[in-house]
């Protein structure tokens, strides 16, 4: 089964997992223009934690763009309001899973917000702040 991660642990290598994926491979997200991810980052004020991805458009630079995902199954489970939600305690939590959970769910995620059909950025933004998108905005 390979070893147990802590919460804590096993959030830090989705993170690292995503700032990988996103920002050192710069693979750069493709949809009406080119997006570029700035920051990946992890808010911990509330009881169930997100990821956040920050990007910019290339051809709106001015503008950053924020998306939230939860952190965890566990996290997203709550945020669901699954009738009993997924302790941390409960199921595989190693770092084959935390990298699962950042390569195929959080990714498939992010890329589907961006470039599906009908998705995408906001047309307009906040010049003075992050402009929020898709289902799990602060």
């Amino acid at each position: 089964m390979g070893p147990r991660l802590t919460k804590t642990e096993y959030e830090s290598l989705v993170l690292k997992t995503l700032h990988l994926r996103l920002i050192e491979q710069d693979p750069g997200l493709r949809y009406d223009g080119k997006i570029r991810v700035q920051d990946v980052r992890l808010d911990t004020l509330e009881p169930d934690h997100m990821l956040e991805i920050l990007l910019r458009d290339k051809a709106r630079p001015r503008c950053l763009f924020g998306w939230r995902f939860p952190a965890t199954e566990a996290d997203a489970d709550a945020q669901e309001g699954v009738e009993r939600p997924a302790r941390w305690e409960e199921g595989v939590r190693g770092p084959k899973q935390a990298e699962g959970w950042a390569n195929t769910i959080v990714l498939t995620n992010f890329e589907e917000e961006i470039e599906a059909l009908g998705y995408g950025l906001p047309a307009e933004c906040d010049p003075h702040g992050i402009t929020w998108f898709g289902d799990y905005k602060p």
